[in-house]
């Protein structure tokens, strides 16, 4: 089922802002710099993907797919912690 979904300002989001080069400890500071500088558009899709995530729950899919396009490894809490921390900043909840 998830396969075929292109999530693709999840995958931009991981490739531009959250690759190997960043800390995972910077992530709410890196999705505040995805909120200040993205379009509507592209906020909102993160926003309704990331959404789509959590309410499947696949979290080994999420792991894979952070390893593919964000060339970093994540266990399983952390997977979850990052759809939170994206989803609590996107809304603008956490600054």
């Amino acid at each position: 089922m998830l396969n075929n979904q292109p999530l693709n300002s999840f995958k931009y989001f991981l490739v531009c802002y959250f690759n190997i080069s960043t800390n995972y400890n910077d992530l709410s500071s890196l999705g505040l710099d995805f909120r200040k500088s993205e379009s509507n558009h592209r906020k909102e899709e993160l926003l309704r993907e990331l959404e789509f995530l959590q309410s499947v729950g696949d979290w080994e899919f999420v792991q894979r797919f952070v390893r593919e396009y964000g060339m970093r490894d994540l266990n399983i809490a952390q997977a979850q912690e990052m759809l939170d921390i994206l989803i609590r900043v996107l809304l603008n909840t956490e600054s």
